[in-house]
């Protein structure tokens, strides 16, 4: 795998708890999930970690910040599973981190439409990200 600025451990983020030393899910950290509020009964659909929070990939489709191939990577990835988006490949994949990485740094303009898009961790429940159709474990 090649490295690239998304890896920069000097990089900072504006949301302090993904700057916290030892922190799971620091800027350069950004794993996909698909998730949705505990006990309030909404639709599952995809998140990126930060920190101890989670980006509503839903809500930050709404919130206008991106465009381009991240913004095609986003809408697919606000599915109930994360399959759309994986079927779009790498470059799709490398838009989307790219982008979020940006409105994640700190001194983005985007921080104040950005944080609203944010879920507690401590709140959500997770669902498996992916259907898989044709494995069998024998």
């Amino acid at each position: 795998m090649e490295l690239n600025h998304t890896h920069d451990v000097t990089q900072r983020s504006w949301l302090e708890t993904a700057n916290v030393a030892g922190t799971d899910f620091p800027l350069q950290n950004l794993p996909l999930s698909v998730f949705r509020r505990r006990g309030v009964g909404e639709t599952w659909r995809g998140g990126i970690a930060i920190g101890d929070q989670i980006v509503d990939l839903a809500a930050l489709q709404q919130a206008g910040c991106m465009d381009g191939l991240a913004l095609e990577a986003v809408r697919a990835a606000t599915a109930t599973t994360l399959n759309a988006l994986l079927d779009m490949g790498p470059p799709a994949w490398q838009a989307l981190r790219h982008a979020l990485f940006e409105l994640l740094r700190a001194g983005s303009p985007h921080e104040p439409n950005v944080r609203k898009t944010l879920v507690s961790q401590a709140e959500a429940e997770y669902a498996v990200p992916v259907r898989i159709g044709d494995y069998t474990d024998f």
